[in-house]
């Protein structure tokens, strides 16, 4: 079973509480249609867990209408144009969400990703620094920092940097990855061992990314699918994720992006 935390700080079974948010909106907009707000959380619900990204789409802009130049609206929206593989107009929103808010860790974070996904990694790599500063204790940031210095060769910096990342299950993926560029393939399985038998319930697409660096495709799409299974919420990326492209030339690839209804 799939868990989400709760917004107090417990553990609800993911798919109740999404059917729970799901409800919510749809009352609230019944409620008040002319209130952005029930527009917003089930663009959130459509796309975050039906992975119904035109339905999604259709909510953000009713959303959009009623309030324009929302920032919630506007993020949400950019990383519904990031999962669909629209980069640049990913990065452009994200630019706008971070010109609203220019103390957000999570915006800078986000717009790393897009950028490193766009192959844009000088600025990948400023935004995530740019998080570090803002807040040195941001999760993510330096696995971040870590993958994109490995797009750039960069090995030796990018073990650095994955050994500065707080999050185990981050820091686990990166290790298996960063060792295996380096030939250090006991410490690589060592790193990929711990991650399965600590995070397989909740980073099973983290596995498949390991795999696919590694090369190993069949465990890779193992994994996806179980991703798939679990409805993941990473599996939003795969259409962008650079350390899947080992695999987008499989059929297999193919048949996912049909199943997660994204563009070929």
């Amino acid at each position: 079973m799939v868990m989400q935390e709760g917004v107090d700080g417990g553990f609800v079974d993911s798919a109740d509480g999404h059917r729970r948010a799901r409800d919510d909106a749809r009352q609230a907009i019944a409620l008040d249609p002319n209130l952005s707000d029930g527009y917003l959380a089930l663009g959130h619900y459509q796309i975050d867990y039906e992975w119904n990204w035109a339905a999604g789409e259709q909510s953000l802009k009713q959303a959009a209408r009623l309030q324009p130049g929302s920032a919630d609206v506007i993020g949400l929206r950019a990383f519904l144009f990031r999962t669909m593989g629209n980069l640049n107009e990913a990065i452009s929103l994200q630019e706008q969400l971070i010109a609203l808010d220019p103390l957000n860790v999570g915006s800078y974070r986000l717009l790393g990703f897009s950028f490193y996904a766009a192959g844009r990694y000088e600025d990948a790599l400023a935004a995530a620094r740019k998080a570090l500063e803002i807040n040195p204790q941001t999760g993510k940031a330096h696995s971040q920092a870590a993958e994109i210095l490995l797009a750039q060769g960069k090995l030796q910096q990018a073990l650095a940097e994955t050994e500065q990342e707080s999050l185990e299950w981050a820091r686990l993926t990166d290790e298996a990855i960063v060792y295996h560029a380096l030939g250090r393939q006991q410490d690589s399985d060592a790193a990929l061992a711990k991650l399965i038998a600590r995070h397989h319930e909740q980073g099973a697409f983290q596995i498949a990314l390991v795999y696919s660096y590694r090369k190993e495709l069949d465990k890779a799409f193992e994994w996806l699918d179980r991703a798939y299974q679990q409805r993941d919420a990473a599996m939003v990326v795969v259409k962008v994720h650079p350390l899947l492209e080992n695999l987008r030339q499989d059929a297999r690839y193919t048949e996912l992006l049909r199943k997660l209804n994204l563009p070929l």
